[in-house]
């Protein structure tokens, strides 16, 4: 899928509170879209990819900046500012557009306390998928490289290509194996006793739950177990290249020698193993990760922009193809300090709870709505619902997560001393 912001259709531009009507136009057309077959997902997808074009163009495009590595800050329109997001609660047709409003921004704040997702390999389906369901992925592996032999064979014929390499793959097997959401709930006392927006101030604070909780789950796989490509001295193969010169059960280093040097080392290794060059990062915790901020290149890098703060926002320029990302919860068992990842190394990925109300036709309660993150195209739905009888209103932006390794040559946990 293209970026949504190459597509032709989500641009209004006759100001904030048209855009809230054209937001809310495609949620109408969402809610209308029944069932759960293919022709049904395609629909509801459609116009969550439409809504968040919208979004995309006109919410967050007119002040977006861009963090170190280049990659769009999410930031408000300042049109907003005179339309605020409580009008999206108004009595004027815009009812069930407030909490899928609110949920852009909670995705934008997701993928912002999550920027590793953006640069692993991720399959984040607008479909819904199964609970549990394993998935099979097929990567392709680079073959050998023979040379044409010309001498005759004993039939007569020239040998050719002898032997012939046959195609390579490894199978990667992800499970879909949780189902999470960010449920908020308020009663009828407390939303009576203010005018504020009490779900969209919650948005924030769920968008950090969600974004450390499928970090920790993402974490949980980055093992010496897991990327032990680099355990052991391979021989050398059929070209005499030997892919693994060097043994690296994990890439040990102490705080006080970690410099640009020590990535290049680990740089090495990726090349000599074959792992691509684009797509490399290197998740540190605070500590390695500030020092890698005080590193020579990065000094000489934002004093030449003039741009200081680059150092203080999470994720620092290139150091010898890697991009650092700070990642204050990294588990340290083991001394684990970080892991280098190239983007075929870790598999993420995201699909959409079965609707209820489809489910069951007829006996559902409240509205479902299917979200889409304009940048990674990352979806969740969007469940919100009002209980007159007990007294409440909730809001619950969901998803089904699966991770798993893929590539074990794409990694390699960095431990301290």
């Amino acid at each position: 899928m293209p970026p949504l912001k190459k597509l032709p259709y989500g641009s209004v531009s006759t100001g904030a509170l048209e855009v809230l009507r054209a937001l809310d136009a495609c949620c109408q057309k969402q809610a209308q879209v029944k069932g759960l077959d293919a022709e049904a997902n395609e629909k509801r997808s459609l116009t969550a990819y439409e809504a968040s074009s919208i979004y995309y163009n006109e919410v967050r495009s007119k002040t977006m900046e861009l963090d170190a590595d280049g990659r769009p800050r999410p930031g408000i329109n300042p049109d907003f500012l005179v339309c605020p997001l409580e009008a999206a609660t108004d009595a004027d047709g815009l009812g069930n557009l407030a909490g899928t409003l609110v949920s852009m921004r909670y995705l934008d704040l997701f993928m912002y306390n999550l920027p590793m997702i953006s640069r692993i390999s991720t399959d984040m389906s607008a479909d819904p998928g199964l609970l549990n369901q394993a998935t099979s992925y097929r990567k392709i592996v680079i073959p050998g490289i023979i040379a044409y032999d010309n001498t005759i064979d004993t039939d007569g014929y020239p040998k050719g290509w002898a032997p012939v390499i046959a195609p390579q793959s490894v199978d990667i097997n992800i499970t879909m194996d949780e189902l999470v959401g960010s449920p908020i709930q308020y009663d009828l006392a407390t939303l009576s006793s203010t005018r504020r927006s009490l779900f969209t101030e919650q948005a924030p604070a769920a968008a950090y739950a969600a974004a450390k909780y499928f970090m920790a789950k993402l974490y949980a796989i980055c093992t010496a177990a897991n990327f032990n490509a680099y355990a052991n001295v391979t021989a050398a193969d059929a070209q005499g290249i030997v892919r693994v010169p060097t043994a690296y059960p994990t890439y040990t280093v102490a705080l006080v020698d970690f410099a640009r040097s020590k990535i290049a080392e680990i740089g090495a290794a990726f090349d000599q193993n074959e792992v691509p060059d684009d797509d490399r990062s290197l998740l540190l915790n605070v500590a390695y990760y500030n020092k890698a901020t005080i590193d020579p290149s990065i000094v000489t890098f934002f004093a030449g922009q003039q741009a200081p703060q680059i150092v203080t926002q999470g994720v620092l320029p290139s150091l010898a193809g890697f991009v650092p990302i700070k990642a204050p919860n990294f588990p340290g068992t083991n001394n684990r300090v970080g892991i280098a990842l190239q983007k075929n190394g870790l598999i993420a990925k995201s699909r959409l709870p079965a609707s209820l109300n489809d489910v069951n036709p007829g006996g559902g309660n409240g509205s479902i709505g299917q979200i889409v993150h304009p940048d990674t195209g990352m979806a969740m739905m969007i469940c919100q619902w009002t209980d007159h009888k007990r007294g409440y209103s909730a809001w619950n932006p969901c998803a089904i997560l699966g991770g798993s390794k893929g590539d074990n040559r794409g990694g390699l946990v960095i431990t301290g001393q």
